[in-house]
Formats: C-alpha cells, sequence, structure tokens
C-alpha cells in the first residue's frame, strides 16, 4: 500500500500543477484577450483537451483513498455490519470492474491514436494521444487501490469476522 500511496502523492501533486496551469493559462488569455483582443491560440483545446483531462484522471486514486468520492451512506450505515461488509466489498469489485473497463479501452484508444499519429484539428496541431495517455494511467492506479483494499478488507474479515469488524470505516489509512 506504501508504493500505491507514493505513486498517488506525485499523481496528485502533477493534478495540482496541472490545475495551476489551467489558472495560469485562462487568466493570462483573458487579460490578453480582453486587453490587446490577441487570444492564445490553442489555449481552450490545451486546457479542455489536455489539462484537464489530467487534472482530473490522475486524482482519482488520491480520491478514493482519502474517501473524496461522492457517497449516499444513509441507507448503507442503518445496514448490519456483516451486511456492510458485504456491500462494501461489492463497491470494490464492480469499482475494479468498470474502471479495468474504462482503463483498457482508454490505453486501446491511447495507443491506437499514437500509432495512427493523430492530431487535433485547428491552429494548432497537438498529439491525441496526450490527451488520452491520463486516463488509463489514473484508472491503472485506482484499480491497483481498490485490489489492495479489497486484500486488506478480506484478510480483516478472515482475522475478526465478518460481524466483528467494519471494513468500510477501518479502512481510512489503507
Amino acid at each position: 500500500m506504501k508504493f500505491i500511496n507514493y505513486i498517488d502523492k506525485i499523481l496528485i501533486a502533477v493534478s495540482c500543477i496541472m490545475l495551476f496551469a489551467v489558472m495560469v493559462i485562462v487568466a493570462i488569455d483573458g487579460l490578453m484577450r480582453q486587453v490587446f483582443d490577441i487570444p492564445i491560440k490553442g489555449a481552450y483545446v490545451l486546457v479542455e483537451n489536455y489539462l484537464m483531462v489530467a487534472m482530473i484522471f490522475l486524482a482519482f486514486g488520491y480520491t478514493w483513498a482519502k474517501k473524496g468520492h461522492i457517497s449516499i451512506t444513509f441507507i448503507h450505515n442503518k445496514l448490519p455490519i456483516a451486511l456492510r461488509n458485504v456491500t462494501y466489498l461489492m463497491i470494490l469489485l464492480i469499482g475494479i470492474f468498470i474502471m479495468g473497463i474504462i482503463g483498457y479501452t482508454g490505453l486501446e484508444r491511447t495507443i491506437t491514436a499514437f500509432q495512427n499519429n493523430n492530431l487535433t484539428s485547428g491552429l494548432i496541431r497537438w498529439p491525441i494521444w496526450l490527451a488520452y495517455i491520463w486516463l488509463p494511467l489514473g484508472s491503472a492506479v485506482l484499480v491497483l487501490r481498490l485490489i489492495a483494499e479489497f486484500v486488506v478488507c478480506m484478510r480483516r474479515i478472515i482475522k475478526k469476522g465478518v460481524n466483528n469488524v467494519s471494513i468500510s470505516e477501518v479502512t481510512d489509512n489503507v
């Protein structure tokens, strides 16, 4: 888990850098557009298709680790502890499956765009694979985290019993 935490710290730092870049580019572009009537060419394509995608997907694993994703707990918290544990394990497995498919599809698309040398249309011809690469990378880290959390949860259930530990609460520091 320490390895995944280390990767997440690197990716969240890159995500923050991307956010800062978005703020700087949009602010300078707005200033240049309003004051000098000279917008930055390709600014919107860069922000929308590259920086924002990287910013969002690189933060997935870190956000999961910090329990920052949206969750609806008003029913879950009222369930018996054994049923809470089972539903949490199901959530992990569904997450692994869905994010695995998303990551795999994104990887295929990235490889295809790279091999075909696909470029954006417009004034500046950006390579499209640079926009796509963030999706499989972020998804892969999240899938690794979910798998590791599933293994840790299963160990705790096997060790203490399904009725004696609430894995959805204990896994905060996994």
